[in-house]
């Protein structure tokens, strides 16, 4: 019996967050709210969610991305090792 492929809907915040995403092809979760289905290992897609700062273009509508390659465990500095607090994921993590 063939199984369906896994799924997990992400909220994309902000278009800083998309940029990331579709630029340098990450997506952050901070670990205490990492869901099951990433930590043991099943998700193969990942579809983010947009809110209506985005526009009409993307308000209320889905997108999904191409097929998880990776998924590891990173600090912050990891993340974004800008010297300067002006990164705004310095200023989440």
């Amino acid at each position: 019996m063939q199984t369906q492929p896994s799924l997990l809907v992400a909220y994309m915040p902000q278009p800083m967050d998309w940029l990331i995403a579709t630029e340098q092809l990450w997506y952050r979760i901070p670990v205490d709210k990492v869901p099951k289905i990433i930590k043991d290992g099943t998700t193969e897609y990942i579809a983010f969610y947009f809110p209506a700062l985005f526009g009409l273009k993307k308000n209320g509508r889905f997108h999904i991305m191409p097929k998880i390659t990776a998924v590891k465990v990173v600090s912050c500095n990891e993340l974004s090792p800008l010297k300067n607090n002006t990164n705004p994921y310095k200023q989440r993590c």
